[in-house]
């Protein structure tokens, strides 16, 4: 029996406003490997004045953005659980579809996204849900929590 893995997309939405938005726009991409994301968050994208992010075409920072938006990315094998405090108001989550077009239902990756204490919603491949950051603090757990009969 192998494993299997959930790729799950976490993009926090900040309230911070850049009035530069217009000026010097470029398009900055980012490779990260599989072993970068497998049971851990990667810091793929941020806003280009957050600390640590590097506006330049070669880097090792996330892809800088002229927006407040920050996007993680994570590999979450079979089983496994991260957490990740919420930041600015608005979370969207999204369970990335890897088994290509399907009409019938989903008998792939379920991962499970709740807030501690808070609201739980379990996604399958291709889902995506919003969650409204409502206090200072909060933590989203996301927990891989695929069928054993598909893993």
């Amino acid at each position: 029996m192998s494993t299997r893995s959930a790729k799950a997309l976490l993009s926090q939405f900040g309230a911070h406003t850049n009035n530069t938005y217009r000026k010097n726009l470029k398009l900055i991409t980012r490779r990260l490997t599989d072993e970068e994301k497998t049971d851990k968050w990667a810091k793929v994208v941020a806003p280009v004045w957050a600390d640590g992010v590097k506006d330049t075409r070669e880097g090792e920072s996330p892809a800088p953005v002229q927006s407040a938006l920050t996007l993680y990315a994570s590999i979450l094998g079979t089983g496994k659980a991260l957490t990740r405090p919420l930041e600015g108001k608005k979370v969207c989550v999204h369970v990335i579809q890897t088994s290509g077009y399907n009409k019938r239902q989903a008998t792939s990756a379920s991962v499970k996204f709740s807030t501690k204490g808070g609201d739980e919603v379990e996604l399958r491949e291709g889902d995506g849900a919003y969650v409204g950051v409502r206090k200072k603090g909060a933590i989203l757990e996301v927990e891989n929590v695929g069928d054993p009969l598909f893993a």
